[in-house]
């Protein structure tokens, strides 16, 4: 509901002291959201933020690449994690934090798929797994999902001998 949706969350020393607003959840989640995808797609190990960036941008190079850039740039390295005071660059931030969430419900999409594959897998480690993160990400009304956790419940109950 607040301005920035909750990024601007984490507190950080600043000149306001050591309560100060920041942007280092918005940069968190958007290098998170672009490590999962590089390593998914590449699986390849990603060192740092900054490599999340630019392996981002050279490997999938999507869409999402400039957002992913912008959020590096801007929140890290310009305003060093800090909310900015200016109209204009709090415009910025206002249009990035509504990227980041589009950005965030593209990798969920994706995720989902993968989640299904894995829970549709045979391996018991592995389905298991998967109905655990299923169970946390909310897929609200998506009856494929729905259907395979209660497939996985009723088959790994059944094959339990201790219930």
């Amino acid at each position: 509901m607040g301005e920035f949706y909750g990024f601007d969350q984490w507190l950080i020393p600043g000149p306001a002291g050591p309560g100060t607003p920041s942007t280092k959840l918005l940069v968190a989640t958007v290098g998170w959201t672009a490590t999962a995808l590089v390593a998914r797609r590449f699986r390849v190990y990603v060192p740092n933020k900054a490599a999340s960036a630019s392996m981002y941008a050279d490997l999938i190079g999507d869409a999402w690449a400039l957002l992913v850039h912008d959020v590096h740039e801007w929140c890290r390295n310009r305003w060093h994690y800090l909310v900015p005071e200016s109209d204009a660059e709090r415009s910025i931030l206002r249009g990035m934090r509504g990227d980041a969430l589009d950005f965030q419900n593209h990798f969920l999409r994706i995720y989902r798929n993968d989640a299904l594959d894995e829970l549709a897998s045979g391996d018991p480690g592995r389905q298991r797994l998967a109905a655990e993160r299923l169970e946390q990400i909310t897929y609200p009304g998506d009856p494929e999902v729905e259907r395979a956790l209660r497939a996985f419940s009723s088959a790994s109950t059944a094959a339990d001998p201790l219930d």
